[in-house]
């Protein structure tokens, strides 16, 4: 068993935002998949959709404030505060984030925390 210690609000204000542009930025007959892998020194949890994905020219901006992609206009409006706020949510929590393509389409949305000695 593997056990990470995290500040259960903003750890649940991380993973709705990934949630929710998965699920805004994919087709409603899509899934969007989650789930969680171990490596030997951190555990990676990832949100994974079937939507445009994120240009490879995008992949570092998305995460800066106030910034939308391009395929946004596909998606409800928002701030782009979201993605922001996450990294900085995962920053204090030791971590980082980063965003893979899928292939055919979409985007898999990676946080990696260390993991806690046993």
């Amino acid at each position: 068993m593997t056990t990470i210690y995290v500040d259960f609000g903003q750890w649940a204000s991380a993973l709705q935002n990934l949630l929710e542009n998965a699920l805004s930025y994919s087709d409603e007959s899509e899934t969007v998949r989650v789930g969680a892998l171990a490596t030997k020194n951190e555990i990676q949890i990832y949100v994974e959709d079937r939507g445009a994905g994120v240009r490879a020219d995008e992949k570092e901006q998305i995460f800066q404030k106030f910034y939308r992609g391009r395929s946004s206009s596909k998606a409800p409006s928002g701030t782009g505060l979201g993605l922001a706020i996450t990294r900085e949510i995962v920053r204090f929590h030791g971590g980082r984030v980063w965003v893979e393509d899928v292939l055919p389409h979409g985007a898999r949305f990676v946080i990696a925390l260390p993991r806690t000695a046993e």
